[in-house]
């Protein structure tokens, strides 16, 4: 779970067992622009830069635009995208790793980001 702290541009984050904060937290650490402190169940993130230049949408990955004005259909169940979900004639894909079969909520890789 990812929640915005008061202090600005601070998150605390928090995983669903020591052992994906102790991997989360090596791979937060790795990450330029990011300061990274741990806790006993949670780790707070401060972003300190970010790049934004060249946008790139979430939603189609391509780069130039934001997902909020992306001119592309992406399915929301295998994530291709040039269609919508109801015409989906594909197996469900997980948005976070990528693979099929499940969703986020059941990723046995929840924590990455």
């Amino acid at each position: 779970m990812l929640q915005p702290l008061a202090a600005r541009n601070t998150y605390d984050l928090k995983f669903r067992s020591d052992a994906a904060r102790i991997q989360g937290v090596s791979c937060l650490k790795g990450l330029e622009g990011l300061t990274v402190t741990p806790f006993d169940r949670s780790v707070v993130v401060t972003v300190l830069y970010l790049n934004f230049e060249p946008r790139t949408c979430f939603k189609c990955g391509e780069e130039g635009h934001e997902a909020k004005s992306c001119p592309n259909r992406r399915c929301g169940k295998c994530l291709q995208v040039g269609h919508d979900k109801a015409e989906c004639p594909n197996k469900v894909r997980c948005n976070l790793c990528g693979e099929e079969g499940h969703v986020s909520g059941s990723c046995p890789t929840y924590f990455v980001l």
